[in-house]
């Protein structure tokens, strides 16, 4: 016995009838509820990174598969609040994937932004240290830890995130400095966010620390906003399905990323 399912509705139950037919008659009717299409992915992971989230996982064996499309929701709405990120992305029935969901080119414009040692940062008028990972401040004056960079345009929009711990006074923040300079910063602990506009020659970038600031800093990006960007900051993402016939599976997640 076989019957086929609307794939146009593919992520619902499906009510059916079958009965049995054979050269002496038929059988009645027998009715089966909420029977459902195979059409789930499998081992589903996601990775954040600059300006994009990596998928990975194994596509639904069904022909009717053709890709996949990602969504994205502030932390907790759920899947009603979500909105589209990018096109439908092709994969094969049944095989492995990896797609990139937002901008495969964005990079960290900060080297060593995990502060696993001190090169490339120059560290100014005192109070800063980096060991273990992290780039600290003890309260003494207003300084700063920067490092040089180039080919940033006037106007470009950066994106910047770093985590804060252990601050129990004082501020510390972001800077991109040219003929004049830019900033935003921060009194508190946690992953601080924030959207810079570059002045005009831009040739470095630096943290700048209150004289009262006494905290720690880690996982530093600077990331170029550009039009393929996944937004920035904290949200969750889900995965689904797509036929042939444009046709949407059940949603895989949430995953809850802090995208720099």
């Amino acid at each position: 016995m076989f019957f086929y399912l609307n794939i146009a509705a593919i992520a619902g139950g499906h009510d059916v009838r079958v009965r049995s037919i054979s050269s002496s008659g038929r059988s009645d009717w027998t009715e089966l509820t909420g029977a459902f299409y195979s059409f789930d992915i499998a081992g589903t992971t996601a990775v954040a990174e600059p300006g994009r989230v990596l998928f990975a996982g194994t596509g639904p064996s069904s022909m009717a598969f053709s890709g996949l499309q990602a969504f994205r929701a502030d932390v907790g709405a759920g899947f009603d609040a979500v909105e589209r990120l990018g096109q439908v992305v092709d994969a094969v029935p049944g095989e492995a994937f990896d797609i990139i969901v937002g901008d495969a080119d964005a990079v960290n414009l900060l080297a060593n932004g995990d502060f696993a040692d001190t090169s490339a940062w120059t560290l100014n008028a005192g109070g800063w240290s980096i060991s273990g990972g992290t780039a600290s401040h003890t309260p003494a004056v207003l300084s700063w830890m920067e490092q040089v960079v180039s080919d940033v345009a006037e106007g470009t929009s950066i994106r910047f995130t770093f985590d804060v711990t252990g601050r129990t006074a004082g501020g510390v923040g972001i800077r991109a400095t040219g003929d004049t300079f830019e900033q935003s910063q921060t009194t508190s602990n946690g992953t601080f966010s924030a959207f810079v506009t570059t002045p005009a020659n831009t040739f470095k970038i630096s943290f700048y620390a209150g004289s009262t600031f006494d905290g720690d800093i880690d996982n530093a990006f600077a990331v170029v906003s550009t039009p393929n960007t996944v937004p920035l900051g904290e949200a969750d993402f889900w995965l689904v399905p797509v036929t042939v016939s444009g046709a949407e599976g059940t949603p895989v997640g949430p995953f809850t990323l802090q995208i720099p």
